[in-house]
């Protein structure tokens, strides 16, 4: 009789993971971050260099999707979604400091989120924004 290498019915070992122990780094796809807390206070956002001036980037996230704004060197941060549509305010365009979004072309102010032209009239939510070396983080608590 001839003895098998491993017990009837017994579970194969796993192959060996392909991530690096530890924490896991932010995952990119197609103009979106999934973000990580980098402490109970901060949202890890981007590397400054990933967004160049007059770029939108939205960042995922559990409690709602962040957009995050570079205007000339400066990062600012506010709720994704528009509060007059359902549409992702990242999508829009960057116009005079404002962010005007393409369903129906209201526009907001990005710095202060109140809402500069119709049919907007609710602000977004702003987040504020610290850089640490070349990493950017919106203060979420």
């Amino acid at each position: 009789m001839r003895k098998s290498a491993s017990p009837p019915n017994s579970t194969p070992p796993k192959p060996p993971s392909p991530l690096p122990p530890g924490p896991l780094p932010p995952i990119h796809a197609a103009n979106m971050e999934i973000a990580h807390v980098a402490d109970e206070n901060l949202l890890f956002l981007c590397k400054s260099a990933d967004l160049a001036p007059g770029s939108i980037l939205k960042v995922e996230r559990e409690a709602g999707a962040l957009a995050v704004y570079n205007l000339e060197g400066e990062f600012f941060a506010t709720d994704d979604r528009c509060t007059h549509g359902l549409a992702s305010l990242s999508n829009g365009d960057i116009v005079d400091g404002e962010i005007e979004c393409t369903m129906h072309f209201g526009t907001f102010d990005i710095k202060t989120g109140e809402p500069r032209q119709s049919p907007c009239s609710v602000a977004i939510k702003t987040y504020k924004v610290e850089v640490r070396g070349d990493d950017v983080f919106a203060v979420i608590g």
